[in-house]
């Protein structure tokens, strides 16, 4: 049998608890969301973060659809999306930390990206 390898068939197999297609899905896409997340947050916390996304994508892989927000050509938006949004996340806690005078100036350069 021919294997499958579209965004399309990619979810559908995700979808089933296929551990291989989880795999080449992470391996496509994670050099992308570390480094698009590392324009937010330090590389190692980026690193993170993108990890935790697809942890969270396996944890809700019986609902995936290909035609849904999180399938096929969308796969990609998706896993953008979600790691932008777990960026901001971050960057609220870590703000929020520092006003509240939880956090120093110095541990927050740890965690973020100034230019």
């Amino acid at each position: 049998m021919e294997q499958m390898t579209g965004p399309d068939d990619i979810v559908v197999r995700i979808s089933r608890s296929d551990r291989a297609a989880f795999d080449e899905l992470y391996r496509m896409f994670y050099p992308l969301l570390v480094n698009y997340a590392s324009l937010m947050v330090s590389r190692e916390t980026a690193k993170d973060i993108v990890h935790d996304v697809f942890f969270r994508l396996w944890t809700v892989r019986e609902s995936l659809l290909p035609q849904s927000g999180t399938g096929g050509g969308n796969i990609r938006s998706f896993l953008l999306r979600s790691t932008y949004n777990a960026c901001i996340s971050v960057i609220r806690k870590q703000l929020s930390r520092l006003n509240h005078g939880k956090l120093a100036m110095g541990d927050i350069e740890e965690y973020y990206r100034f230019y």
